[in-house]
């Protein structure tokens, strides 16, 4: 028992906090080594400039790129969503967009068909994103295809720089930076906390190799390289990069392409988008358990350690939390009391009304805990075959 418990213990800690060190580590010795991957150093990347300083020649060698969204009941977010796309610095004349509408029965069509600039494709009936997205792919002959959704608004360089790093031709995908941008809510802050702590993941596993998974908010691959989705595909911005990893390019993160978000006020919305996303997990691991075998999966460790391992944590915290009362003794009492209180804090965190930095812990340990029973509710709801392909319109 005494085994078991320590076990549980070390492997939460090496999948939330070693790993993260060992990531660190690795590319520190990298560095260190000046063992650079190209495309990782300044000096291996092509240094395009500004549409007002760009000359002819150089606006000349650009790729030509489409950006496609699947819209679903998108007509709160369009009008930011395409000046966004709209002061894009990148030539006008290489750059297209496509809106593929999945069924959207509110004012999207409108909105959108009053746009010249824009291409809509209409489905007449809601099959998914992944169709929406095929659907809009087989319409474009351009060189680079990036994807993004429609509520987040992107800054104006966003294009440029994820085409940039796909100069290189040991990169399939690049991964932008999804920017989380304050919410009066205290919960929802801790969220932006975490995601620059998985923000830290990413950025450090590019520079070691690639990313398991990209930002879907925002990232480019080349068009040759999408590989057409299975309609009922949960997520694309998982199958997609794992299928260009698995041709034995890479998948990096580009920290200067930023799609700017706002997290929701209520925790429950990203609580939903978060189960959402791991039943995709659960559904793309079913589909690819070539990413479980070390000799086909050129980031084994890296998809191990961070999307893997993530999904058995609640339960090693179950073992935890029990087995110091079998084993008893006062160190193990002493143990299963202090993991009381966190839980205790968690559960009751939205009863407190303090903004002191005590709140601040007590928000963390909520949403740490939310964040570990969204794992078992989605494992619950994909076994029970609630994953559906047809998103809602989630505010």
């Amino acid at each position: 028992m005494i085994i078991v418990f320590w076990f549980s213990v070390i492997f939460v800690l090496y999948t939330y906090v070693l790993y993260p060190i060992l990531l660190w580590l690795f590319v520190r010795i990298k560095q260190s080594n000046g063992k650079y991957r190209r495309g990782d150093s300044k000096e291996n990347k092509i240094e395009y400039h500004s549409k007002s300083s760009t000359d002819q020649h150089l606006e000349s060698d650009l790729p030509t790129v489409t950006i496609i969204i699947a819209v679903y009941n998108g007509e709160s977010y369009l009008h930011s969503k395409i000046q966004s796309l709209l002061s894009q610095n990148y030539p006008q004349d290489k750059l297209s967009i496509i809106f593929s509408s999945d069924g959207s029965n509110d004012n999207t069509i409108n909105i959108l068909e009053s746009y010249s600039e824009i291409e809509l494709i209409r489905g007449q009936s809601r099959q998914g994103k992944a169709t929406a997205l095929n659907r809009a792919v087989v319409n474009t002959d351009s060189d680079i295809i990036v994807f993004t959704d429609v509520r987040q608004r992107l800054s104006g360089d966003a294009v440029l720089q994820l085409v940039k790093r796909l100069d290189d031709a040991a990169v399939g995908a690049v991964s932008g930076e999804l920017l989380l941008e304050s919410s009066s809510d205290n919960s929802s802050h801790q969220l932006g906390l975490y995601w620059e702590y998985e923000k830290f993941i990413r950025k450090h596993e590019s520079k070691l190799h690639s990313v398991p998974g990209v930002t879907g908010a925002l990232y480019a691959i080349r068009r040759i390289d999408y590989p057409l989705l299975n309609e009922n595909t949960l997520l694309d911005d998982f199958e997609v990069p794992i299928s260009i990893i698995r041709k034995g390019k890479r998948v990096v993160f580009e920290e200067n392409a930023i799609a700017y978000d706002k997290v929701s006020d209520s925790i429950g919305v990203e609580r939903q988008r978060k189960i959402r996303t791991l039943m995709g997990n659960y559904q793309s691991f079913s589909r690819n358990r070539w990413l479980f075998l070390p000799i086909a999966n050129p980031i084994f460790w890296q998809f191990i350690s961070h999307k893997f391992f993530r999904l058995l944590v609640p339960y090693f915290l179950i073992i935890i939390l029990v087995l110091p009362l079998v084993i008893g003794g006062l160190w193990y009492q002493i143990l299963f009391f202090i993991q009381l209180v966190f839980y205790v804090l968690a559960l009751t965190a939205q009863y407190f009304k303090s903004k002191s930095p005590l709140l601040k812990i007590i928000n963390f340990c909520q949403v740490f805990l939310l964040m570990q029973l969204t794992v078992i509710v989605a494992l619950y709801k994909y076994c029970l075959g609630h994953a559906d392909s047809k998103w809602e319109h989630v505010h």
